[in-house]
């Protein structure tokens, strides 16, 4: 049994692969049973190639961790589980501004982005009490959002998600401590 352990935010909509890897090469896939626990949710399944199972999962609660095992039968007869441990945390970048002032803050997804060859498609950001969004923008690998206001000494999240082209949402919040400068 081939182990896996991967991070997933309570809001994403993320697709994982289980591959038949080494030893598989003169042997392909002829059916994936999938074992999703109760508390995530089963968005779909697919066989993107003759090597590769895909799921897409959605939900899930803080601090939980669900095991998502594919059964992939081959072609050959064989039977192989193979387990994705999801560990429901958020993606948390930690910022500092000042309450005074107006700045801007970016969020990277272009390493994750490009091993999925995707892009993302729609940005938007919701700010906590106290703090304003005065503008945001996107690119195809990254989120930008121009953030305001704020109590002096205190934290606020200010939560971005995207979808992507092919299909994915995802979530990052962004930790802003506010400090006067």
């Amino acid at each position: 049994m081939t182990v896996r352990r991967c991070k997933k935010d309570p809001g994403a909509k993320l697709d994982y692969d289980l591959a038949l890897g080494a030893g598989f090469e003169n042997d392909t896939i002829a059916s994936v049973t999938w074992i999703v626990p109760d508390g995530v949710v089963d968005e779909g399944q697919d066989t993107p190639d003759t090597h590769t199972a895909r799921i897409w999962i959605s939900g899930g609660t803080l601090g939980v961790e669900y095991p998502i095992t594919g059964r992939l039968t081959t072609v050959g007869g064989r039977i192989l589980d193979r387990t994705i441990y999801l560990q429901i945390a958020e993606n948390v970048k930690v910022v500092t501004k000042d309450p005074d002032s107006t700045e801007d803050f970016t969020i990277k997804w272009g390493r994750w982005l490009a091993s999925k060859g995707d892009l993302i498609d729609v940005a938007s950001w919701e700010p906590g009490e106290g703090i304003a969004v005065e503008d945001d923008s996107y690119t195809n690998r990254t989120a930008t959002v121009w953030l305001s206001g704020g109590s002096a000494d205190s934290v606020i999240d200010v939560r971005g998600r995207i979808e992507t082209t092919g299909g994915r949402i995802n979530y990052a919040t962004l930790r802003v401590q506010l400090r006067s400068q």
